[in-house]
């Protein structure tokens, strides 16, 4: 008896060891569990938002855009910023304006901020490889004459190219060397510099590689061209850069005025935020404005033919 006792005290024991350790088991694997799907589900959220093939593009288009004007913005990040945007542009149409009006206008104008924070530096980066290109073709030419192989001329010249000019073409002898078809690298090169003279630098270069016909006079008459343009692109900009400048400080100052207006006098606030006929001018005043920022935005940017 004495021993069936301690048998059953025994079984007892070792089954409340075992439930313990497998009660301990589980909650240990269903952390486990929870921690890796914490882990993989916005992984796999994100890997299905993606699978479509505009979406990549888009999301390609971005990060390549944000890369060229020197942050690493990720898509992520540049539709959080633009949503913060968005979200600054209601609450000034509700808090301040209250005018439900402006909501739709003044959304999409803040949800724009950091698409335009990116333009100013694509823009002025292209503008500078563009004026690059000029002297980087002459030096091209010379060497190219002397030693005519195209990555061989582009390897010696590089010492001469200041950046960004520099880093492209180092990445194309790169991409070249490293076995990637000349075609895709040359085409490649002339899309991250976005400028058409570069598009037809690409276009003569692969076909001395592709067909090996004499690219000389072609190389010249592109230099005589981009030369002849690039400057009166860049005489045409001077001309009118105080005029684009006075604009758009008038336009910017048009906010300042009427906050200051609203202070000074808040009779006006309230005409032009609790009546019908101040909300529609106000909406009439914003489309306006953010038509004419628009517009000198566009003429700054456009390019002589």
């Amino acid at each position: 008896m004495n021993g069936l006792g301690f048998l059953i005290y025994f079984a007892w024991i070792v089954g409340i060891i075992l439930l313990v350790y497998g009660i301990g088991f589980a909650v240990y694997r269903r952390r486990r569990v929870r921690e890796v799907f914490k882990e993989d589900k916005p992984r796999e959220i994100t890997q299905m938002f993606y699978k479509n093939k505009r979406v990549r593009s888009f999301k390609k288009y971005i990060e390549q855009r944000a890369s060229f004007a020197g942050t690493q913005w990720k898509v992520e990040i540049f539709f959080a910023y633009s949503l913060f945007g968005g979200v600054i542009g209601i609450i000034i149409a509700l808090k301040y304006l209250k005018n439900p009006m402006t909501v739709v206008p003044l959304f999409v104008a803040s949800s724009l901020v950091p698409w335009l924070y990116l333009s100013y530096f694509i823009l002025k980066k292209e503008a500078l490889l563009e004026q690059q290109l000029i002297p980087a073709i002459q030096y091209f030419i010379s060497e190219y004459s002397s030693l005519p192989n195209i990555i061989s001329a582009l390897s010696n010249i590089l010492p001469m190219i200041d950046y960004p000019l520099e880093d492209e073409l180092n990445r194309l002898i790169v991409e070249v060397n490293s076995g990637r078809k000349p075609e895709k690298a040359l085409f490649s090169f002339a899309e991250r510099i976005n400028s058409r003279w570069a598009y037809r630098l690409a276009h003569i270069l692969n076909l001395r590689m592709q067909k090996g016909i004499n690219i000389n006079s072609m190389l010249f008459n592109l230099y005589m061209d981009m030369k002849t343009k690039v400057v009166k692109e860049r005489e045409r900009r001077s001309e009118t850069a105080a005029a684009r400048a006075e604009s758009l400080i008038l336009y910017l100052c048009i906010p300042v005025v009427y906050f200051m207006a609203t202070k000074i006098s808040p009779e006006s606030h309230y005409l032009l935020t609790q009546t019908s006929m101040g909300r529609k001018a106000m909406f009439a005043v914003i489309i306006l404005v953010l038509f004419g920022l628009f517009t000198i935005l566009k003429l700054g940017n456009s390019k002589t033919e």
